[in-house]
């Protein structure tokens, strides 16, 4: 995955964004990986705004904007799953120019976005509206070709090569009040609730709204069993898929360490398989890998041919 995230807006108060297409993650994702995605990326920016010196790119990026670490930093990851490629947009919580556009021309360049938040100028921005904008932005203009409608308000994946997953969103990254271990790995960051902040509404409503699916704890531990229980049936057989195999990892510290690396984990953080992605055409009598649907509460496999499987509880 080549790129590195950038920043755009004015000095001291930038907003760090990035999109590009996946061959990869074509026609769904893990969330694990998609996490991974923002954990890379969440480590690239928090190496420019640490202390510490990182690699030529992020110090000359550095020296050009002065950035300096607040103590706070998130990036939000949503995919759109296509065929031809799925398009995966990273920002951080907009600022300055960036949060005063999605504001004030909020409702002419994203106006589904837009009734979903109920905007009003003074209302706060997170990370999940810049790449919900960005993608209605980037659609109602036609500067990228994402294949997705808008109906009723929703967004919905449209393909010629249907059935696709969800669109789907995940948050890594840390608070000024996260302890000072987490401030330098970062972890997962679920979307804010009723419970959890007092922006209204809130981003899981925002999401549900727009028809988008988003990580959590509770999902990333589902998937993990899933997982296991098909690497226990593929270990049976004399011929592994790999199943079993993890990642290695490089820890990445904000304001101290090494250089940042797609691998690194916070010590919640659930360890994937090397054969999570979906979309590839699965290696011969592999048994299925079943995803959680939150919606419907039940796990699905899709088939080669495009069938879907659905199980209560993956087996």
């Amino acid at each position: 995955m080549s790129g590195k995230m950038t920043p755009s807006g004015k000095k001291g108060d930038y907003t760090w964004h990035r999109v590009f297409q996946s061959k990869e993650h074509f026609r769904d994702i893990m969330w694990q990986d998609l996490l991974d995605i923002a954990q890379e990326n969440w480590n690239y920016v928090a190496n420019v705004q640490g202390d510490r010196k990182g690699t030529s790119a992020q110090m000359k990026l550095k020296a050009n904007y002065e950035v300096e670490y607040t103590g706070q930093c998130l990036v939000a990851a949503l995919l759109v799953p296509s065929t031809a490629g799925a398009y995966i947009f990273l920002s951080t919580v907009p600022g300055g120019d960036k949060r005063a556009e999605m504001r004030s021309k909020g409702y002419q360049k994203a106006p589904s976005w837009w009734k979903a938040v109920q905007r009003t100028p003074n209302v706060y921005c997170h990370a999940e509206d810049a790449v919900e904008y960005d993608l209605e932005e980037a659609f109602r203009s036609n500067a990228l070709d994402v294949r997705v409608k808008i109906i009723n308000d929703k967004y919905v994946v449209e393909d010629r090569d249907n059935p696709l997953g969800p669109i789907k969103i995940a948050v890594w990254g840390c608070f000024d009040n996260d302890p000072e271990e987490v401030q330098r790995t970062g972890r997962l960051v679920e979307l804010c609730h009723t419970t959890s902040t007092n922006k209204v509404p809130h981003c899981r409503k925002v999401a549900e709204t727009l028809n988008i699916e988003y990580c959590t704890a509770e999902k990333l531990q589902a998937e993990k069993r899933a997982g296991s229980r098909s690497s226990s049936r593929a270990s049976s057989r004399p011929s592994s898929s790999g199943r079993d195999a993890q990642k290695t990892s490089k820890t990445s510290r904000l304001g101290a360490g090494s250089t940042s690396s797609a691998g690194s984990r916070s010590a919640a953080a659930v360890t994937k398989s090397s054969a999570s992605v979906q979309g590839k055409a699965p290696a011969k009598k592999e048994p299925p890998y079943w995803t959680y649907d939150s919606k419907k509460n039940m796990y699905y496999h899709k088939h080669k041919d495009g069938k879907v499987s659905w199980s209560k509880d993956g087996k």
